[in-house]
């Protein structure tokens, strides 16, 4: 493999750096692949060291390699945390499903509790068992939605 070398990459570097650009450089730069490389990789530096918060001072390496790990796994644990809440959220979706499928196939049965409840103290025990399960259920609903409350802040 045979590497090749343009000139004017110095000037390239030159005028990136001061951001005075001659017209005949700009030209060369979009007709030249070595120089338009160079201006692009130059380009995506001055874009890290201004994220790494560099003042014109160069950083020390370890520390750019360090920051840079740290930015990747908090992109990391960002990705994680988002799937984490889509799968809360779906789990909520699902109680309440489940709670409002559940009223519904006991409704009718508890209407006629409500007036067996009246007459006799069987339908009284039905009928505070079923309060019962609608009472566990809003509350630990309420407890999900506390708890994704304090993970959330």
């Amino acid at each position: 493999m045979q590497e090749v070398f343009c000139p004017l990459e110095d000037s390239v570097l030159l005028a990136i750096r001061t951001g005075q650009w001659g017209e005949n450089l700009r030209g060369h730069v979009s007709a030249c692949p070595q120089c338009r490389e160079v201006a692009q990789v130059a380009a995506w530096m001055a874009g890290v060291a201004e994220r790494l918060g560099s003042e014109g001072t160069l950083l020390d390496p370890t520390l750019a390699w360090l920051k840079a790990q740290l930015e990747e796994h908090q992109h990391v644990q960002e990705r994680r945390l988002r799937r984490a809440a889509i799968r809360h959220a779906l789990v909520r979706l699902g109680v309440w499903v489940a709670v409002a499928l559940a009223l519904l196939w006991l409704w009718p049965s508890a209407t006629g509790v409500v007036a067996a409840a009246r007459t006799s103290s069987y339908g009284l025990v039905y009928l505070s068992s079923f309060i019962t399960l609608l009472v566990l259920s809003a509350s630990y609903l309420l407890m999900f939605s506390r708890v994704r409350g304090a993970f959330t802040r």
